[in-house]
């Protein structure tokens, strides 16, 4: 019987520039499972963790930056692993923040990106729909000095 299981995490990371956000987009290096993809921060729960502080680790451990400001994004992606006949479901987080990735070897590149341009560069319809939401909800907002639903604000 198929399983529904949960145990990682999605978190965007973005800056504001002038009136705009951009999204980090990091890629797989080539030795890793999905090489050459473009995604997210992306990672395992670890025994005794939430998934809010497993994205924070995940953030500072694949990135070295540290959340501004980290927000809910009001979506789960599900992933289906046929390998291990399982439906995960990835809960998503956006943190707003400053400075440049070191990125781990787990990675081999970065970039800063709009919101079109980050889409286009995801291979799953879930990574879209993700950060579609965190633009709309937080990314955007927060770009034009408003104030996001404090119900999505995390930390």
């Amino acid at each position: 019987m198929t399983q529904i299981v949960s145990k990682t995490v999605s978190l965007y990371p973005f800056r504001v520039d002038g009136d705009r956000p951009w999204y980090l987009l990091l890629r797989r290096g080539a030795e890793r499972k999905l090489a050459g993809a473009w995604q997210a921060v992306h990672g395992h729960v670890e025994e005794g963790e939430t998934a809010v502080e497993a994205a924070v680790r995940e953030l500072r451990e694949e990135t070295e930056l540290l959340p501004v400001s980290l927000w809910q994004v009001d979506y789960v992606e599900r992933v289906y692993d046929p390998r291990k006949d399982q439906i995960r479901l990835v809960p998503c987080f956006g943190a707003l923040v400053v400075g440049d990735p070191k990125l781990s070897a787990e990675h081999d590149a970065s970039r800063w990106l709009s919101v079109r341009e980050a889409e286009a560069l995801f291979t799953f319809e879930n990574q879209r729909a993700a950060l579609a939401l965190l633009h709309r909800d937080v990314g955007q907002v927060l770009a034009r000095s408003g104030d996001p639903s404090p119900f999505l604000r995390i930390a």
